[in-house]
Formats: C-alpha cells, structure tokens, sequence
C-alpha cells in the first residue's frame, strides 16, 4: 500500500509540479456543519462537524491537501473522527494517508488529474469538501480556534492549493479560521462579535504563515 502511495504521489508530482510559481489564488474555509465559521452555545452531548472546503480562484484547482491544526482545542473537544473524500468524479484521487497527530489531522486533500482522465477539476469560483473533522464537545469547554495550514510537502505529505496549471498557490491563497465561542452567557455576544471583529485580520497573518 504504502509503494503505491508514493508512486501515485510521484506521478502527480511529475505531472504538475508542486513547486510551480504561485500565478492564482483559492480559498480554505472550515465550516462548522458545512455553514459557518463560528458557532457558539453548543450543548455538552453534542458533536460538532467541520468540512474542510476549497474554493477554487480564477485559474481553477485540480485539488488542495491541508493540515488542520486543533491544538487550541486540546482539553476542551474530542476529535473522534477525520477523513478525506477524495471520492467522486471532481476529485476522485487521494494522495497518501489522512492522520491525527494528536493536535492536528495531516494531510486532508483531494485531487484531479484531467491528462490522465481521472476527474474534472474545479473551475474557477467553484468548490470541493475536501474532507471533515468530527469533534465531540467536553462539558465546560471554553472558546477555542481551528486553523488550516499548507506546511506538508512531499515526501511527508501533500499539503499545497493547485491551479489548473499545477501551479502551488498556497502563499497567494486564503486559509480561514473557524471558531467555537463557548463563554458565559451574558458575554457570549460581545465576544462572538469581537472574534468576527478581528477574523479578517487573523486569516491574513494565517495565510501568510
């Protein structure tokens, strides 16, 4: 299994170059139940969804693999389940293994390869699920963040946004943060305005990291 990994992994490599110029831009959105970025006055039995979604920017995408960092949600939620979808006719290829390491799940991608006739990519402004993070929330769990991040290449990982050119745009791409807001009832609202407040300003120094 393993040698067949990275035989695919080389092909893909091969064929669009991973360390090509950045030319594009994309978006990396986490959504809480495929919705919205942040949610707050969730119950203490309840599990909570994230999708992990690459919308493609104007010259497209033939598919992203990203790292979600839950670190900052250590102690307050339970990561009970991840994968990458990687299953249907947009994306129907996925490179290597998905994995926790106990503070991040590695390598949540999904890719096309139109030469070699396995998908039909994205087309500029469309988007994938690239694959989703299920946590159960621990009771009394305060405020916490979850942020994507492109820092994996080979042969560790796949980690990197691709335009149709195969091109990495990962350094021009946005990655947005997703936030559960969990605090007192009387604050609840002034804080979720306030992470909102300063979300964009967070997703630029993110994307830059």
């Amino acid at each position: 299994m393993r040698t067949w990994r990275i035989g695919i992994l080389g092909a893909v490599a091969a064929v669009v170059g991973w360390a090509g110029i950045a030319q594009a831009s994309a978006n990396i959105d986490l959504l809480w139940n495929g919705t919205s970025d942040a949610i707050s006055g969730v119950s203490a039995s309840s599990n909570l969804t994230l999708h992990v979604i690459l919308t493609a920017g104007p010259k497209g995408s033939m598919g992203a693999g990203v790292s979600i960092d839950y670190s900052d949600a250590i102690g307050k939620v339970e990561l009970i389940g991840f994968s990458s979808t990687g299953a249907d006719s947009i994306f129907p290829i996925v490179l290597g293994s998905t994995y926790d390491t106990g503070s991040a799940v590695r390598n949540v991608n999904g890719a096309c390869l139109p030469g070699a006739g396995l998908g039909s990519c994205l087309g500029a402004g469309e988007s994938y699920l690239l694959g989703t993070l299920t946590f159960h929330k621990i009771d009394g769990a305060g405020s916490f963040e979850v942020i994507p991040l492109t820092i994996m290449g080979p042969p560790d990982g796949t980690d990197a946004i691709l335009d149709l050119d195969g091109n990495d745009i990962s350094s021009t791409s946005t990655l947005n943060v997703a936030y559960f807001v969990n605090p007192e009832p009387g604050t609840a609202s002034l804080l979720m305005a306030g992470l909102m407040g300063i979300a964009a300003a967070r997703r630029r120094a993110v994307a830059r990291s």
